[in-house]
């Protein structure tokens, strides 16, 4: 993928499209996390860091992005906003499902507006290795699309989809051609939904799911 270009321009566009929405879809379940040792994996553009940082100031957090310069923008989003948690984040510039993961694993991960950027075998093994990299007993908190269920609205979202796609796929070469629900595939890994809040009549998500104590 290729968001160096969008990224300067990232905070604005989202602005004038979704207003507040997709932040407050990031925020939905903050209150409900507790980590140590955080993944944040395709973040972008840092408004999830800076709000994570607040609620778990001792966590080390890992951030991770293939764009140079949407890790630049967070960085620097961050070090105007909280400073003093700088020492304690790791900047990642690495693709999944290539990235490499420590052995320690996470007791966190985060994916926002992250998993919809692939689809079919990509999808599987994107998954497959954030699976692997939270520990049993971890949380997975993902904010994305979904198609609504009621036909009235499946249709507008349909379409809104169709453009979003279309849009990325001529400005950042995108890989996904098409929304594809990754959640069988993390309920295959042993993970369980606590939380879900669903908005704009269910064109949003945001899910909290929990791996088993014993979950691989």
């Amino acid at each position: 993928m290729g968001f160096d270009r969008l990224a300067p321009h990232y905070d604005w566009m989202e602005l004038i499209v979704a207003g507040g929405l997709l932040q407050r879809c990031r925020l939905a379940w903050l209150g409900e996390l507790s980590a140590e040792r955080v993944l944040l994996a395709g973040e972008g553009h840092g408004r999830f860091l800076v709000a994570l940082s607040q609620r778990l100031p001792n966590a080390k957090i890992t951030y991770l992005d293939d764009s140079g310069v949407m890790l630049d923008v967070a960085r620097r989003r961050l070090e105007q906003v909280h400073p003093s948690i700088m020492p304690q984040v790791e900047w990642l510039h690495a693709s999944l499902p290539d990235w490499s993961p420590p052995a320690a694993g996470f007791d966190l991960v985060v994916t926002n507006f992250f998993l919809d950027c692939f689809d079919g075998d990509l999808l599987k093994r994107v998954v497959d290795c954030l699976s692997t990299v939270c520990v049993p007993g971890g949380q997975w908190l993902i904010s994305d699309f979904t198609v609504p269920s009621h036909p009235a609205f499946r249709i507008p979202a349909t379409l809104s989809l169709w453009l979003m796609y279309r849009f990325f796929r001529m400005t950042t070469n995108l890989p996904a051609r098409s929304l594809e629900s990754p959640f069988p595939q993390i309920q295959a890994h042993g993970f369980t939904r606590s939380h879900t809040r669903d908005s704009l009549f269910g064109f949003l998500t945001s899910q909290l799911w929990c791996r088993a104590p014993g979950g691989n």
